[in-house]
């Protein structure tokens, strides 16, 4: 069934979009990561607890809700027009957080930034990128954008932490805000005239049945639920535990950098071979395997030292580096640019990740220390092992050079 639906692509390819959007992912990248790896610390001043769960659940069920009804929004106006709309949210949520201070009202504008964050960055990555793509050149495409958005995120933590210590979380917010005009400015000279509406119109209950009775769309869908799961874990919470451990805020920035070295190293190196040998099923079973052993010893861990966190860190981000490329590879050379509800649905595994985490840990951490998060982790990401070994490796693609026609 995977070949037939490859076979009914409607493709094209086009470079200069390609590369706008890349530029796009480069700036996405860098604002997302300045905020993200405070964000727990925010919600635990405003509520005083570890336990922040309640704050990060409610974003991903209104990402989820909105992802079941993505496509027909996208009929309706078009997919650059909603990303403007995005941008244009975010650009107002980001004004009302840089002038409020830590507080409730805050957190509830933070839950808003979230939603908007990740719609941009899904609209981007996924249902714009796609519409300018051939399934042969998937993995290269996809590295090559992973690795402009990773070169981003890899900006952020260093210099989050240093504007949180000189300027509180204002400073970050108002750089956000200056980020955001540049991303729709780029965006509307690049984008502007690109205005896809021609999409699929599925009901969800039909997309949903079509979705669960294709291995090719399952399997690594399920991969992308357990990614995920481990992005939301390793995100909010290590660095509290981290807080907790003492480690000064200003050495996040360091630790965290160097965490995230493996996305820009591995991602594009990957989407090659991906492309070239067909292989990701073989790559795939390594990338769980490193993830899922390298996330155990934090439980064990009880140090202050910056070079063992920012190791074990490291490992953990080349099986995700490697897992996340490769997954998504997988998918989406089954799919294109007009299957905008099944690249929705898809990236359901984001919020419905989150969910499943955040309710999870809300109950753990009433019973247990914050470590235990680790070990259901690890317990998690070990179950990634058995769709990692029922894909079939795609065979399309091989001996051709980067951006060959």
């Amino acid at each position: 069934m995977g070949n037939a639906i490859a076979s009914n692509h409607i493709e094209k390819l086009e470079k200069n979009k390609i590369g706008i959007v890349c530029a796009i992912s480069l700036l996405i990248g860098f604002s997302a990561s300045i905020l993200i790896y405070v964000i727990s610390s925010y919600f635990k001043e405003v509520s005083g607890s570890d336990n922040v769960s309640i704050y990060i659940l409610a974003p991903y069920f209104i990402i989820f809700i909105l992802l079941l009804k993505f496509h027909k929004f996208v009929r309706t106006i078009g997919k650059s027009y909603i990303y403007f709309i995005f941008l244009g949210m975010q650009f107002l949520i980001l004004t009302f957080l840089a002038i409020t201070p830590v507080s409730f009202i805050g957190s509830i504008l933070l839950i808003f930034y979230l939603v908007t964050s990740t719609m941009i960055t899904i609209i981007s990555n996924d249902i714009i990128l796609e519409s300018f793509s051939l399934d042969r050149m998937s993995g290269r495409i996809r590295g090559i954008n992973s690795t402009m958005f990773n070169l981003g995120v890899l900006c952020g933590p260093f210099i989050s932490s240093y504007i949180l210590l000189k300027f509180n979380y204002s400073g970050i917010f108002v750089t956000q805000i200056f980020v955001c005009l540049l991303i729709f400015i780029i965006a509307y000279f690049g984008l502007k005239n690109f205005n896809e509406k021609n999409v699929k119109n599925f009901e969800v209950k039909n997309t949903i049945t079509r979705f669960f009775k294709e291995k090719n769309y399952i399997l690594p869908y399920y991969l992308s639920f357990v990614l995920n799961f481990f992005y939301a874990i390793m995100v909010f919470y290590s660095s509290l535990y981290l807080i907790n451990l003492g480690i000064p805020l200003e050495n996040f920035g360091i630790i965290f950098t160097l965490m995230l070295i493996p996305f820009v190293l591995i991602q594009l190196p990957a989407g090659f071979l991906a492309d070239k040998k067909g292989g990701e099923k073989e790559l795939i079973i390594l990338a769980v395997l490193i993830l899922s052993s390298s996330v155990l010893p934090i439980y064990f861990l009880n140090t202050k030292s910056i070079i063992i966190w920012a190791s074990i860190l490291f490992i953990t981000r080349i099986g995700a580096a490697l897992l996340e490329i490769l997954s998504d590879t997988y998918f989406y050379k089954k799919v294109d640019g007009r299957d905008v509800d099944i690249i929705d649905f898809y990236r359901t595994a984001n919020p419905l990740s989150h969910i499943f985490a955040f309710s999870i840990c809300a109950l753990l951490l009433r019973f247990f220390p914050l470590k235990s998060v680790f070990v259901l982790l690890f317990l998690i990401l070990l179950t990634g092992l058995y769709p990692a070994f029922l894909l079939n490796n795609n065979k399309i693609g091989k001996k051709l050079k980067p951006w060959a026609k």
